[in-house]
Order: structure tokens, then C-alpha cells, then sequence
């Protein structure tokens, strides 16, 4: 947010408006009816269930307090100047907090600069959305930036490229408590605010403090990026503020308006603040290395969501939906597969959401379907956002790698597609599949033209020969066991356990 003007960081439709279309059947005459929908903004107003579980870590206890910049050794706090880019400040912040504090606690010590402090640039000038800065952002950006491996860059003068952070979650509203072992897990939480808080009324300045009361919220928007690093449930130095909040508690909050600013770029928000939006997590900080790649037709990630209606007779797998990609592989003589990523959206009916992920060495459906899988990854209760599962498989130039992604407790298609009003633009690929349940599997297309499915393949290039990737992926294949489910359309599906691994696949009659 502008810290002069307090004028919106984000594109206000995308917080505020859902738009639905109804979307035309598919051509087969059993095809699921599905409406195309511009996402709701989840990453502000997320739509989730009520599951999210209180979250342990390290113990069923509390600290009182907790300051995370007293512990470690962080960069001074920037400052976002008179630029609507604190989306970009907060969410770099987010992830040098996150990588720093995971190093806290594993015993090791990151040495600042050099080692881990990213350019809040090179994300703005590389997001992938061509939405002028002046408009703003959203978290959708940063999200696509960091899942798709354009960032994150270090600060220096070569933008080097050293990790990845493939998990965003996004969390519906969560207790204080279950924020605080978000933190004390992630070393940060992020969260949207009102910028109000930051000026009079509601700021008491002498001791860095916030605080908007439920009865003043009203008219009032999220329009401002803070990062949650810490809490003291003792604070109660809100004695300059004409309303004062009912009990003591407060969070430690970094903002993007420099050090001068609040104390150091610091100030306390009382736990009992209106206008405290859903909170956000970085997570899955991996070394990247110069042999890496990402196998992906989304660019920019989940922008709309495709959602299937559930008019399905049968209740046994009620809202199921399989996703099929399938990559060649061109780029080198082998290629090692280590995570696969994608989205999921909650479709708020609080039924858990799970996904699991199939890899095949297939270049058609056909193949796909007679063919076990190569490997096998899944997980349930899954919380909107961006994530990933470590699955591992060996496959060598020539081959075509095809990724199945089975979701269980969601209506919810995320995809790629064209938005005007976030001057997305994107290019539509190939050999895209999806398999709603009540219907026949058909192209992408057949249900949305110019749309591309959210299925991210993390993987290293190898110049040898891959015959031992692919005895390995063979080796840990030792037990299989297959059993009928049920008939489902033009397939039937399947329980495979694999070495005491159970997961569903879908093959043709």
C-alpha cells in the first residue's frame, strides 16, 4: 500500500466480486454441466472449511511471548516508498523469514546479506501479470512467481536463482493460538489489514501500537500487506488510543515503510483488531540447483476456477475430478523427477480435500490406462493454496512423462486462463485431460478453451544415461495389489496398494 496516499494495493474486484458465467455442456452428452468462475480472491477472502486444525509444534504449549527478530539476525525492514507494492515487500519478507528461521531452529546460522536476502524487484518487474505497479498486486502474484521458479532472485547484481518455495498455503480464520504455531512452524505469518491502523485514530504512537475496533470497521477494506513475526499476550500499551481494546494481547508486526517508521519497521496489532484479514504461510524451501527444471504449461497459475456441479447418482467418490498432463521430455538424456506441484480450491463445503499423484510413462491416455503407475504421492485435509508432494521417478529423453492428479472433496477446477482485468495473458497447451466424475475424460478445451491445468513437475536434467533412475523407481515397486472400486462412465476405478500405499486409478473399460 502507498504508505501517503493509503490507496488499494490490489485490483478491488478480485476481493470484493465472483464472477460466474454459466459454461456450456460438453459435446459428450454425459459431460458434467460446469460453470467457469473468476477466482475468488481466497488469498484475502478465502472460502475454506472450518477444518484447519490447531497447529502442534515442538509442544502442546505456548510461549507468552515470542520475537522473532530478537532471535535471529534479520536485514533492516525495507521501504516500500510511495509504491502500491507492499504485496511484493510483505511476501519477500515472508520467505527470508521462513528460510531464516528454519536455520534457527535446525541449529545452522545464515549470513546476511549474501546468503539469503531476495529482491523485492526482480519479483515486481517478473511476476508474469503485466498489471502495472500502480494498480497494485495481489498474493496471486507472488504465488505464481515463486511456484513457477521465476523467483525467488538474490539481491545482488546477477539475480542468482539458489531456491525454490513451492507451499503457499492459505488459511481460513484461524484462532490465536492456531495463528501462533503457524508462526512458531513458518516464522511468519501473512496476513492483510486495513492501513487506517497505521494512522491516527488508531495508531498510538509512543508505543508503536494498533488497534481498530469492530464498531468503526464498517466501509473499511483490506488494502495493506503486514507479516505476523511474533506476539506478546502480556502487551496492553494502547493508553493513547480513544478506544482501546477489552483485554491485553497483541501481535509483533513487520510493516514495509522503513525503519523509521513504528519502532525499527515494527509495530504491536492487539489480537482483538477489526480488519485483520486470512492469514498466508511460505513454506518448502529447497536448494535449487543449475541442472533443475520445471515441466509446466501454467505460467501464472490458478486464475479461474472451473466448477463441476455435483448432479453425480453415485455418493462412493461424490466430487471426484482427475487432471491428466503429459510432458515430453526433450530437454536432456534423462530426466529426475524429485516434486510435483499444484493448486487446490476449496469449494467451502467443508468435506477434506485430497489429492493424489500419479506418474506414468505414457504418451497417450490409452497407454496410461494399461500402465501401472511409476510412483505414487498423496495428501489429505489440504488447505487452499499452492502445494507439493516429493515423488521420485527416472525417465529418459524419448519417453513422455504423464502426471495424473485425483481429488477427492472439491468441485474445483483450478486453471490458467486469460483475465483482462489482471492482464493475464496466456498461451493454451497440448495433451491437457480432465475427467470429471459423472462424465467421459476429454481435452481441457472440450470444457474451457484457452485454459491450462495447474500441474507443476520439479525435476533435474542428467546427461547420463537414466537406466538407473529407472531401476530404482522399479526397485521400490516391490508390492502391488489391485481392487475394484466401482464402474464410473467409460472407466472403472481402482484401489492400488503399493508397499501398504493406497491410492485411486482410473483406467478405460
Amino acid at each position: 500500500m502507498n504508505k501517503h496516499l493509503l490507496s488499494l494495493f490490489f485490483l478491488a474486484f478480485v476481493t470484493t466480486h465472483v464472477f460466474a458465467v454459466p459454461f456450456p455442456k460438453a459435446n459428450d452428452k454425459d459431460a458434467v454441466p460446469v460453470q467457469e468462475s473468476m477466482s475468488p480472491c481466497h488469498i484475502f477472502f478465502p472460502t475454506l472449511s472450518k477444518r484447519v486444525p490447531e497447529y502442534s509444534f515442538r509442544s502442546a504449549s505456548l510461549p507468552t511471548a515470542l520475537n522473532i527478530p530478537d532471535s535471529i539476525s534479520m536485514p533492516d525492514t525495507r521501504d516500500q516508498g510511495s509504491t502500491n507494492t507492499c504485496w511484493a515487500y510483505s511476501s519477500t519478507s515472508a520467505i527470508e523469514f521462513n528460510r531464516a528461521w528454519n536455520n534457527f531452529l535446525s541449529g545452522e546460522w545464515i549470513s546476511y546479506p549474501n546468503d539469503s536476502t531476495f529482491s523485492v524487484t526482480h519479483l515486481i518487474e517478473n511476476k508474469g501479470f503485466e498489471t502495472p505497479v500502480e494498480s497494485g498486486g495481489t498474493m496471486r502474484y507472488s504465488t505464481a512467481y515463486y511456484a513457477s521458479g521465476t523467483g525467488p532472485a538474490l539481491d545482488n547484481a546477477d539475480f542468482s536463482l539458489t531456491r525454490y518455495f513451492t507451499d503457499i498455503t492459505f488459511y481460513d480464520a484461524l484462532t490465536p493460538d492456531s495463528i501462533k504455531r503457524l508462526v512458531l512452524k513458518h516464522g511468519h505469518v501473512w496476513i492483510p489489514v486495513n492501513g487506517s491502523m497505521l494512522t491516527s485514530p488508531y495508531r498510538d504512537s509512543e508505543h508503536h501500537a494498533s488497534y481498530i475496533p469492530s464498531a468503526d470497521a464498517s466501509g473499511m477494506s483490506l488494502n495493506h500487506a503486514v507479516l505476523i513475526v511474533g506476539w506478546d499476550d502480556n502487551f496492553n500499551q494502547f493508553s493513547n488510543l480513544a478506544s482501546k481494546p477489552s483485554s491485553p494481547g497483541a501481535w509483533l508486526v513487520q510493516n514495509s515503510w522503513g525503519t523509521a517508521n513504528d519502532s525499527a519497521g515494527y509495530f504491536h496489532l492487539s489480537y482483538y483488531s477489526a480488519m485483520i484479514g486470512c492469514p498466508v504461510t511460505f513454506s518448502g524451501d529447497t536448494v535449487r540447483n543449475d541442472n533443475d527444471t520445471i515441466l509446466q504449461k501454467d505460467r501464472l497459475g490458478e486464475i479461474y476456477d472451473l466448477n463441476f456441479n455435483r448432479t453425480f447418482s453415485s455418493t462412493e467418490l461424490c466430487d471426484t475430478i482427475f487432471q491428466v498432463s503429459f510432458f515430453p521430455i526433450e530437454q536432456a538424456d534423462s530426466v529426475f523427477v524429485s516434486r510435483v506441484g499444484f493448486w487446490v480450491s476449496d469449494d467451502g463445503d467443508e468435506r477434506p480435500v485430497t489429492d493424489t499423484i500419479q506418474l506414468y510413462k505414457a504418451s497417450s491416455l490409452e497407454q496410461a490406462f494399461a500402465a501401472e503407475p511409476i510412483a505414487v504421492a498423496g495428501a489429505e485435509n489440504l488447505s487452499s493454496g499452492y502445494h507439493s508432494l516429493p515423488i521420485k521417478a527416472g525417465l529418459k529423453a524419448g519417453d513422455t512423462l504423464c502426471v495424473m492428479q485425483y481429488t477427492i472433496g472439491t468441485t474445483i477446477i483450478p486453471v490458467e486462463a486469460e483475465a483482462d482485468v489482471l492482464y493475464a495473458h496466456v498461451t493454451p497447451q497440448k495433451m491437457q485431460y480432465i475427467y470429471p466424475q459423472g462424465s467421459g475424460y476429454g481435452f481441457l478445451d472440450q470444457y474451457s478453451q484457452g485454459r491450462n491445468l495447474c500441474i507443476k513437475v520439479y525435476a533435474q536434467l542428467k546427461s547420463q544415461e537414466s537406466s538407473t533412475i529407472e531401476t530404482s523407481a522399479k526397485d521400490s515397486d516391490q508390492t502391488t495389489h489391485s481392487q475394484l472400486l466401482f464402474t464410473n462412465g467409460p472407466a472403472e476405478i481402482y484401489a492400488i496398494t503399493r508397499n501398504g500405499v493406497t491410492s485411486k486409478v482410473l483406467k478405460q473399460k
